[in-house]
């Protein structure tokens, strides 16, 4: 099951979300994968009181949105991430709640994952789900929603030109692995 939202984002957020990003250097939780250090920022640490607002408004609709597409009666987000992806950047194929090679996952509970597409003007940067043969085609204001697990393998295609901006979102039915702030 894979979702594609067009213009779930309006595009007056995704632009405040990529200025947020560009004019702001307190990208001081990186979730320990070094990959991302210096290029995420956690939404909930946004200090722009309206941008804060509208973000928060964000995270509720979009948590709602997940548990209905999935049919679960509770959903909870898990992260999110804002993120930014250079020329040369990529990421190579992964599920988010499990490996490949049985052994055990650090986040189990990443039950669903919704990539947003905050930009358009770029090259590259395609999420490609491995395992199902799909390639999503980035679009400003559109959300992505798929399972965290193994059959739902995916990377993301190197960034040949430009800066790929996205807000990444993990679900989980766990109340305990819930985001507290």
């Amino acid at each position: 099951m894979i979702y594609e939202l067009n213009n779930y984002l309006s595009y007056d957020l995704c632009n405040r979300l990529i200025r947020y990003h560009i004019d702001n250097d307190h990208y001081d939780i990186y979730d320990g994968n070094e990959d991302f250090q210096n290029r995420i920022i956690n939404p909930s640490l946004i200090r722009d009181e309206f941008l804060k607002s509208q973000i928060d408004i964000l995270r509720w609709k979009i948590v709602q949105k997940a548990a209905r597409l999935f049919d679960e009666e509770y959903l909870f987000l898990e992260w999110w991430s804002l993120v930014y992806w250079g020329v040369g950047m990529k990421m190579n194929p992964h599920a988010d709640s499990e490996y490949e090679n049985g052994k055990p996952h650090p986040s189990p509970y990443k039950h669903y994952t919704c990539v947003c597409y905050l930009n358009e003007n770029y090259q590259g940067g395609q999420t490609h789900l491995t395992k199902k043969n799909v390639t999503i085609c980035p679009e400003k204001g559109k959300a992505v929603f798929f399972p965290g697990n193994l059959e739902y393998t995916h990377e993301v295609k190197e960034v040949t030109k430009g800066d790929r901006y996205t807000l990444s979102l993990w679900f989980t039915r766990s109340p305990e692995h819930r985001l507290t702030y």
